[in-house]
């Protein structure tokens, strides 16, 4: 049984000394021609055993740019990951963060880029 429990995007996250994890700033928008630096989340619900996790955000065009690629090293049911990305985005639009597990997609997370134009 694999299940994907859920998926964040946040500024940063911090763990609780009771072993919780705390998210500050959850947000799906960011502005174009800034460079973002966020933690994104994700929480399976696994069998014991080793897997593959793959983090691709990808652009309006359909282009893969930055992606993460993570074993995994389940031991109980519950498992979580978090994957931080630097990145500039050159233009407005929707991008997608796509989430996969041993070469199988489960979900593509719209991310949403404005235009921080002051004109």
């Amino acid at each position: 049984m694999t299940i994907l429990q859920s998926a964040i995007i946040c500024k940063e996250v911090q763990e609780l000394s009771n072993g919780n994890l705390n998210f500050i700033n959850v947000s799906s928008q960011f502005y174009n021609k800034e460079i973002a630096e966020f933690d994104f989340v994700v929480s399976w619900i696994l069998q014991e055993g080793v897997y593959k996790e793959k983090i691709t955000l990808i652009d309006p065009s359909g282009e893969a740019i930055p992606s993460s690629e993570k074993q995994l090293e389940a031991q109980n049911y519950f498992f979580t990951s978090i994957t931080t990305f630097t990145v500039e985005f050159e233009k407005s639009g929707v991008y997608y963060i796509s989430i996969g597990l041993d070469e199988k997609e489960f979900m593509k997370i719209p991310v949403i880029i404005s235009s921080h134009d002051t004109e």
